[in-house]
C-alpha cells in the first residue's frame, strides 16, 4: 500500500472518528434507532475574508449542561417531544469572542426523524458591533432542517436588546 493511500486512510478515520465522537444521547433508557429520534445540532457559519465565525449551540437541555464549549461542535440525540433549550451564541473576530446567552429558556416539540438547528442573529451585524461593546438586537431560535420552520424562539425582529459581555 502506498504512503498516499495510508494517509488518506488515516485522515479519513481521523474524521470518522471525530464524527462519531460529536453526538451525545440526552435521553435514558436503552439505545434506540436513529429514526426513533430527534436530532438537535448546533450551526456554525465562517467567512474566511473576514476571519469571523459564529457558532450558536444549545448550553442546557431540558435542564441538563450540555458540556464545555468546544471546537467539534456535537449533536444531540432526544427523544421526541417536548424540549427546553438555552441557547449560547459566540462570534469570533479576529480576537477576543463576542458572546451571548439567551437568558430566557425556549421550549419545542421535536419529532422523531427530524433534524433541529441552533440559530442566532445580531442587529448590527458582529462586523458593526463597537470594539468595546456597547447594545445590540439579538434573536434566538431553533430551525427544523427539512422545513425551515421556526419551532422555538424569536427570530431577530422580535428579539429584545441584550448588551455585550
Amino acid at each position: 500500500m502506498s504512503k498516499r493511500i495510508r494517509n488518506v486512510m488515516f485522515i479519513s478515520l481521523f474524521f470518522i472518528a471525530a464524527g462519531c465522537a460529536s453526538s451525545q444521547h440526552f435521553y435514558s433508557g436503552t439505545h434506540r434507532p436513529g429514526e426513533e429520534l430527534a436530532i438537535i445540532k448546533p450551526s456554525r457559519e465562517t467567512w474566511l475574508f473576514s476571519a469571523m465565525q459564529i457558532d450558536v449551540f444549545p448550553t442546557l437541555i431540558d435542564g441538563n449542561p450540555t458540556g464545555t464549549y468546544r471546537a467539534i461542535l456535537p449533536s444531540y440525540f432526544v427523544l421526541p417531544g417536548e424540549h427546553t433549550l438555552e441557547i449560547a451564541f459566540t462570534g469570533f473576530l479576529d480576537g477576543p469572542a463576542v458572546r451571548f446567552k439567551d437568558p430566557t429558556p425556549m421550549t419545542f416539540y421535536a419529532t422523531a426523524g427530524h433534524i433541529y438547528e441552533t440559530k442566532a442573529a445580531t442587529v448590527p451585524s458582529l462586523l458593526e458591533i463597537p470594539e468595546h461593546g456597547g447594545e445590540v438586537k439579538v434573536g434566538f431560535w431553533v430551525e427544523d432542517v427539512g422545513t425551515g420552520e421556526v419551532v422555538g424562539g424569536t427570530r431577530i425582529t422580535d428579539s429584545e436588546t441584550l448588551t455585550v459581555e
